[in-house]
């Protein structure tokens, strides 16, 4: 017991942390560090996370189950945007009656934007745009497409070929070619890319 203080063993303990579930992330990157300063809640929470806990419960009229995270929501917003959501909560369907509903095939963290996007908040960069994109296409939301839309012309960083890529998987090509300092002559070296990736979807 030569490594033992006064019956005690003090240990060092470095650990890579690759991936984080619970509040989404403003940055989502490897971190390491010393055991001894980690606690039982480290998280770095996204700037301007939006809550869609239980504290909202009081404001909300259905909870929606992702994988292990619940939102709280409202139907009528919902519904306003979504005509999928709308059947869902307004509709003949069994689901309609019930308080908490579960989503299937969907990335929790992704969804979390998504609901920002739709209540309003400024949520998509270029790390979820892709995320939001589909969510909206299988949700059949035209405001969350649009926003995103909008960001990849007006703010996003992303580079072109990434950005027609999105616009013809998600058919925004009609308003990508509008992108501030993107030259007309770049686009058309990209419209190949665009046409085959239409092909590979049908």
């Amino acid at each position: 017991m030569e490594y033992l203080d006064d019956g005690k063993l003090d240990a060092e303990i470095h650990m890579k942390i690759t991936k984080m579930i619970g509040f989404p992330m403003y940055k989502m990157r490897t971190l390491e560090v010393p055991m001894r300063y980690c606690t039982t809640n480290i998280a770095f929470p996204r700037k301007g996370f939006r809550s869609f806990g239980e504290e909202m419960k009081q404001f909300s009229d259905v909870v929606l189950k992702v994988e292990d995270w619940k939102f709280y929501v409202s139907k009528l917003t919902l519904s306003s945007h979504s005509p999928y959501f709308a059947n869902l909560f307004l509709g003949q369907l069994e689901e309609s009656e019930k308080s908490e509903i579960e989503l299937k095939d969907v990335n929790p963290q992704d969804f979390q934007y998504f609901l920002e996007v739709l209540y309003a908040e400024d949520a998509i960069d270029d790390d979820n745009v892709r995320g939001i994109l589909q969510i909206a296409e299988s949700y059949q939301t035209p405001l969350a497409i649009k926003k995103c839309e909008n960001y990849l012309i007006e703010n996003s960083k992303m580079e072109l070929k990434k950005k027609l890529e999105l616009a013809g998987k998600y058919k925004l090509e009609e308003k990508i070619s509008n992108i501030s300092a993107v030259d007309s002559c770049l686009i058309s070296l990209f419209r190949t890319d665009i046409i085959e990736l239409k092909r590979g979807s049908l």
